[in-house]
């Protein structure tokens, strides 16, 4: 009996030895100081808002930041976003804010009252252009190729169209109203897709002879290689 019992007491004090070895152990080891988190900002311009994340337009190309609260955020506001060094590496397309500051709020401009046929009239009247022997009209499914180009246009609310009677030269004024959310696409189409070759005599350079214009929900094409400015200058006054 008196042997069993100096064996077990044998294994109990290996047992607490090695306890406190681990515990000894466990007090001379350094838990790491996490590293410091390295910040990065950028100017971006502010393209999709969702409930707690954003898509912005930087110098770094489109990205996507997660953020707690982004109902401040409205499209078209340019922001700096701070944000933590290193984006994901799944998706280097994605981050997340640590903050954003504003730069410049977007205010959404007035919708013309004007219709599209008014704008056009003061467009004419008050731009001292000569047009010649000149007629209005509006864009309709037959026409729009003629005047605008095979582009994958959206359902006008309301259009008008100031052209030569004869066409024989290209002086053209064209007046479109859309929905405030395609007025940019609208804009991009319009210049991708009219034709500068479009009449056999006559053509127009597209840096020199054309404005494509905006303001609230109307959207003006110029093309006039004598008036250009006057007429862009007549629209800006109207707003």
């Amino acid at each position: 009996m008196k042997k069993l019992m100096t064996i077990l007491a044998a294994f109990a004090m290996v047992f607490a030895l090695t306890a406190c070895t681990n515990v000894e152990a466990g007090d001379d080891q350094v838990t790491p100081e996490p590293e410091d988190k390295v910040f990065e900002t950028v100017e971006a311009r502010v393209l999709q808002v969702e409930d707690e994340r954003v898509l912005v337009d930087t110098e770094l190309g489109k990205i996507w930041f997660g953020y707690s609260d982004t109902t401040e955020l409205e499209m078209h506001d340019v922001i700096e976003v701070t944000y933590e060094s290193g984006l994901m590496e799944s998706d280097p397309m994605q981050g997340t804010m640590e903050s954003y500051e504003m730069i410049e709020e977007y205010v959404a401009p007035v919708k013309f009252d004007l219709t599209a046929s008014e704008i056009l009239r003061s467009l004419v009247n008050d731009s001292g252009a000569e047009f010649g022997g000149s007629i209005e009209d509006v864009i309709t499914a037959d026409n729009q190729q003629w005047f605008l180009g095979a582009g994958e246009y959206p359902e006008f609310k309301d259009s008008a169209v100031y052209t030569p009677m004869m066409n024989v030269d290209v002086s053209l004024i064209v007046v479109l109203k859309v929905e405030m959310e395609e007025v940019e696409t609208l804009k991009e189409t319009i210049m991708e897709s009219i034709d500068p070759a479009r009449l056999v005599c006559v053509t127009f350079d597209l840096d020199e002879d054309v404005v494509v214009d905006s303001y609230g929900d109307t959207v003006v094409l110029i093309i006039n290689k004598m008036y250009k400015q006057e007429i862009h200058d007549a629209f800006i006054a109207l707003q």
